[in-house]
């Protein structure tokens, strides 16, 4: 056991294996010149256009519009972005374009910036902002026109002044023109209660329904009519002064109506189609798209037999649908701006008195 201790202890010491054999002893070789590759490493790829985008080919018109309109926009907002001008076109614009819609969003996040080409400029920056009624519909009832004609001759035409201006000039629809939103519906809740095969059904009150719904027919072309008057809106603002409420409920339509005349007087030629970005597809109403005669609408009244019917078939219809037509704005800014200019001061005040005057309509009855 001892010699073969000693053995151990003689033979201890640390030698080379063969994979660590002449680590870091051995000469580094030295690489010779490739010439051909740090070129293929130092070169620059373009991207490249394809044929089918046309719109894109005239680059130095394009990148001269829109660098113009930036430096017009980043003037207006006071913004300042890199504009990434050393990129290679168009993946210059496109970064550009993104870098100043987010700063714009800080500035400003009820307008939405956009990229036009027109018969204007190639390319040029606008800004563009809808005004939102907040999905409200505004049907105005016209059966209170011929009960206050009955009962309220001054009322009635004050209301028909308001009505007239709403119908000729703001340009809100009316169910007893011809292929109305709103008409179409009546007619086809009539050809429902006419032609539905139920052996059960009540006889009499379906002859009741198609009797009335003849009726709010006939009384829709004859309230058209009256509203077609020029005469009621030439009388206006006589009318307005020279009504005596009273009650509060006549007070507070006298006001309404005051609100109105004023909004004629301020604003003479516009109209509420004025502004509407067009959007839909006119001879298909199952676009999805919301159109202003679909939420703003003369109709008969709130309190008939089928409203209920009605109502269904509105809203049916228009939950399925994804897109409003709104009034809309745009500011182009391929020349210098004096400042932003996205003014709604029509379409707000308009939707404010439409609500009062809704109001009104219902408490002039009671």
């Amino acid at each position: 056991m001892e010699t073969t201790s000693e053995t151990h202890k003689g033979s201890r010491r640390v030698r080379q294996t063969p994979r660590t054999k002449g680590l870091g002893k051995g000469k580094t070789k030295e690489r010779t010149a490739c010439a051909h590759r740090i070129a293929f490493l130092g070169q620059k790829f373009y991207p490249l256009l394809s044929s089918e985008h046309s719109e894109l080919s005239d680059a130095e018109a394009i990148t001269k519009g829109f660098y113009t309109s930036v430096e017009n926009l980043c003037s207006c907002y006071g913004i300042v972005v890199e504009q990434y001008k050393d990129l290679p076109y168009p993946l210059n614009i496109g970064k550009c374009f993104k870098v100043v819609s987010k700063a714009l969003e800080v500035e400003d996040n009820t307008v939405e910036l956009r990229l036009l080409q027109d018969e204007v400029s190639k390319a040029r920056l606008a800004t563009v902002h809808s005004f939102s009624n907040r999905n409200t519909l505004f049907y105005l009832p016209t059966e209170v026109v011929f009960y206050l004609l009955a009962n309220d001759l001054p009322t009635a035409d004050l209301l028909l002044s308001v009505y007239s201006y709403l119908f000729r000039f703001v340009g809100i629809a009316h169910y007893g023109e011809n292929y109305s939103y709103l008409g179409g519906i009546y007619e086809m809740i009539e050809e429902m209660y006419l032609y539905e095969e139920d052996p059960d059904r009540d006889e009499e009150y379906y002859s009741y329904i198609t009797s009335h719904l003849d009726f709010i027919k006939e009384q829709g072309a004859v309230c058209v009519a009256m509203l077609n008057e020029l005469v009621h809106v030439k009388q206006f603002e006589r009318r307005v002064k020279n009504y005596r409420p009273q009650n509060k409920g006549q007070s507070d339509f006298l006001q309404t109506a005051m609100g109105f005349l004023k909004l004629s007087q301020d604003f003479p030629k516009r109209n509420i189609h004025d502004r509407i970005c067009p959007i839909a597809n006119e001879d298909d109403y199952n676009d999805g798209v919301i159109r202003v005669e679909q939420y703003l609408h003369f109709f008969w009244d709130f309190d008939f037999p089928v409203k209920q019917e009605l109502m269904d078939y509105v809203n049916a219809e228009l939950n399925e649908c994804g897109q409003m037509e709104e009034p809309t704005t745009f500011q182009y800014f391929d020349t210098p701006q004096d400042g932003l200019h996205h003014e709604h001061d029509f379409e707000k005040r308009l939707c404010e008195l439409l609500h009062e005057l809704t109001d009104n309509v219902i408490d002039l009855k009671k």
